[in-house]
C-alpha cells in the first residue's frame, strides 16, 4: 500500500500525471525484488485506485488484476451525475480507464457492489465488456461503494480468482452474483 501524494505521510500534490508515474515505479521497484516473483505480479485496485492498476496493465507486465468496484471513465460518471452539462469538456480523456482495456490481455477481476452510489455496477460492466483479457465479474448483492472489503464475499471471490489464475489452464467465466444478507466480521 502507498500513498498518493499529498496523503497520509506522502508529499506532494496528487495530480493524475503524477499518481500514474509513481504507481509504475513502485510496480518496478516490486518486479526488482529479489524476493518477488516479477511474473506473478498481481494488481488490485479499488474504486480510484481501479484506473491506476488499470493503467499499470498496460504499461506494464502483471499475471492478473483485481478491480473492485472500477469505473469506465470519468466522462461517463459525470455524464450520469450532471446529464446536462458539457463534461467532457472539462474532463477531457482523464481517467478513461475504457481506453486501455481493450488491449489488456491479462485475466481480470471485476468486482462490483450492486448499490455502488459513486462508481455503479453499470460503469464497472462496461469497464469489462471492453477488457482484453479473460474475466469474471462478481456483483455484491446489497453492497454499497463502502465497506465491500469488510466482507467475507469480497475476499472470497478474490481468493477464488487467485486459485482460478494458478490453475494450469484458465477457462473463460461467467457473471457471478453474490449475495449475503448476513454481515460479515471483516478482516
Amino acid at each position: 500500500m502507498v500513498n498518493y501524494r499529498g496523503f497520509g505521510f506522502s508529499g506532494g500534490v496528487p495530480t493524475e500525471h503524477a499518481v500514474l508515474e509513481d504507481s509504475k515505479r513502485v510496480y518496478d521497484w516490486a518486479a526488482a525484488r529479489p524476493d518477488v516473483d516479477a511474473a506473478n505480479i498481481v494488481l488490485l485496485g479499488r474504486s480510484l485506485g481501479s484506473y491506476v492498476a488499470v493503467t499499470v496493465a498496460a504499461a506494464r507486465q502483471a499475471r492478473a488484476a483485481i478491480l473492485a468496484t472500477p469505473f469506465d471513465s470519468a466522462v461517463a460518471l459525470g455524464e450520469k451525475r450532471f446529464p446536462l452539462l458539457p463534461v467532457h469538456w472539462f474532463v477531457g480523456e482523464r481517467f478513461n480507464a475504457v481506453s486501455f482495456a481493450p488491449g489488456i490481455l491479462v485475466p481480470a477481476l471485476f468486482v462490483l457492489a450492486e448499490n455502488d452510489e459513486i462508481t455503479p455496477a453499470e460503469n464497472g460492466r462496461a469497464l469489462a465488456q471492453k477488457w482484453g483479457g479473460l474475466k469474471e465479474l462478481v456483483l455484491l448483492q446489497g453492497a454499497t461503494h463502502s465497506g465491500i472489503e469488510s466482507r467475507e464475499e469480497f475476499w472470497g471471490s478474490v481468493g477464488n480468482f487467485l486459485k482460478s489464475i494458478s490453475a494450469p489452464a484458465l477457462k473463460v467465466s461467467a457473471a457471478v452474483t453474490v449475495s449475503s444478507p448476513v454481515p460479515s466480521r471483516g478482516r
